[in-house]
């Protein structure tokens, strides 16, 4: 059993996590305005509402977590890699797009990985995001069958 550790650092994490989840919304809105009118909009939108979600639980943890340090963050270490990995992509083109889009699931399933291997949180923020990081992997499982799918159509 790990204990809860430093529950200032916990909150970093969490504050990290959520800036992570908020960039990933913003990514699926800004593709989803460009599949307006296309089946893939639909799944942007599932997209959008699960990040949603996750910041929804994940701020509730950071008030749990000790609210008489409201201002004491830890510096956004997983934010940096998180920012540094997702722009190694520049996007145009559906396959292009699709393939941004793993690639920033990727970058976040390796910020969750970090922080439930690295960190010392307690078992019921693990438990949570684990779920979180599940549900991450299966969205990147789905965008990579669609892009698959797409990319053995023929063109147009």
């Amino acid at each position: 059993m790990r204990s809860s550790g430093n529950s200032i650092k916990n909150r970093g994490l969490l504050s990290d996590l959520i800036k992570i989840n908020a960039d990933r919304i913003r990514i699926y809105e800004n593709i989803k305005e460009l599949c307006t009118g296309n089946y893939l909009a639909e799944f942007f939108e599932e997209l959008i509402a699960e990040g949603c979600s996750f910041i929804t639980v994940l701020r509730r943890c950071i008030e749990q977590e000790a609210p008489e340090h409201a201002s004491a963050f830890v510096k956004g270490y997983l934010y940096n890699i998180w920012t540094s990995l997702r722009y190694t992509y520049r996007c145009s083109g559906a396959l292009t797009l699709l393939a941004a889009c793993e690639y920033s699931e990727n970058a976040a399933l390796r910020a969750y990985e970090i922080v439930l291997t690295e960190y010392e949180i307690s078992e019921e923020l693990e438990t949570l995001l684990q779920q979180q990081q599940e549900k991450i992997q299966n969205t990147r499982d789905r965008i990579k069958r669609i892009r698959s799918f797409i990319g053995e159509q023929p063109p147009c």
